[in-house]
């Protein structure tokens, strides 16, 4: 188990060392020269050679890059040419947002999907295991932005139910911070739900056909307690797996829920960003995003391991 976890510990490091590099070439992969993306052609030549000079471009790119990782690790991530504020101050508030956000809708989505997932597989063939797996099916291919404003069209706009953008923490109202968290989360969490969904279900329906099971029944035991001590212990297992990829696209899909909805969060930061080519701000929301999906997965990884005993031998 120590080997798998030095091993997982180290592809994540590597993983990490090379998203700093995309995120630290982003500013010089654009068109032409990257004093101008950054200030426009319209400036002086004194304001060219002063960029110039603080961008570091007069020092080979190897240098200019383990500066640029030294100052993160120094919590310094640079000036939002766009906010004119340090870049580490506008990711302390808008990360938490997106944490919060994503958070719930991570854990509904396990929540639920372990439900309805073992409802159909225990009720196999049946209507709520039909109904169910429909369901699942449309919710694995409808795309979040599109919930998203068909959602606001009809609760915020037709009926008037939820607000129509914005969003708060509880400290400032829980009334008014559940009405904004709610489309945000459902449209966020519907494919994580089906994807999951799907997955419980087919871990129950071949779980509920080993041995252990029909033994565990055998012995008297009440329907329910096989269910739950043995059946959903085993089937859980390559849900796990599914955890990572289901982190990925609720961050990804937090770039346009958060720009539908207004929300001022590290998605619409990105989206605004890149709309106004402000390239600080871009490679530290890349970096930060990358890292936490890449730790995230480190983690689900980890618990894998320990869930599954085969992993454990080896």
């Amino acid at each position: 188990m120590k080997k798998y976890i030095i091993k997982r510990l180290g592809q994540a490091a590597i993983t990490i060392i090379l998203i700093s590099v995309f995120a630290y070439l982003l500013m010089y992969i654009v068109p032409g020269d990257p004093v101008y993306a950054i200030l426009g052609s319209d400036i002086t030549r004194e304001q060219y050679e002063k960029q110039y000079l603080l961008m570091e471009l007069d020092k080979p790119m190897l240098v200019r890059y383990w500066h640029w990782v030294e100052k993160i690790v120094q919590g310094d991530m640079g000036l939002s040419y766009k906010y004119t504020k340090p870049v580490m101050d506008l990711l302390r508030q808008r990360l938490p947002v997106t944490m919060y956000l994503g958070g719930i809708s991570l854990i509904i989505s396990v929540f639920l999907g372990i439900i309805l997932g073992t409802l159909c597989g225990i009720n196999r063939g049946r209507t709520v295991d039909n109904v169910l797996t429909v369901l699942a099916n449309i919710g694995s291919v409808v795309p979040g932005f599109w919930l998203a404003v068909v959602g606001m069209y009809i609760f915020s706009i037709k009926l008037g139910w939820l607000p129509s953008y914005g969003f708060s923490f509880p400290t400032a109202g829980v009334g008014l911070s559940i009405k904004q968290t709610i489309m945000p989360v459902v449209c966020l969490s519907v494919g994580a739900v089906a994807s999951l969904t799907r997955q419980m279900r087919s871990g129950m329906l071949e779980v509920i056909r080993q041995d252990y099971i029909r033994t565990a029944r055998a012995k008297g035991l009440k329907e329910s307690q096989v269910i739950v001590r043995h059946a959903i212990k085993n089937a859980i297992i390559p849900v796990v797996t599914l955890l990572g990829m289901n982190l990925r696209g609720i961050v990804s899909g937090a770039v346009t829920i958060e720009t539908v909805y207004a929300i001022n969060g590290t998605g619409s930061l990105l989206v605004n960003s890149i709309v106004g080519r402000d390239y600080p701000v871009i490679q530290a929301c890349v970096l930060i995003i990358s890292v936490v999906v890449v730790l995230s997965n480190l983690l689900v990884d980890i618990c894998y391991g320990y869930l599954d005993p085969r992993i454990r031998l080896q």
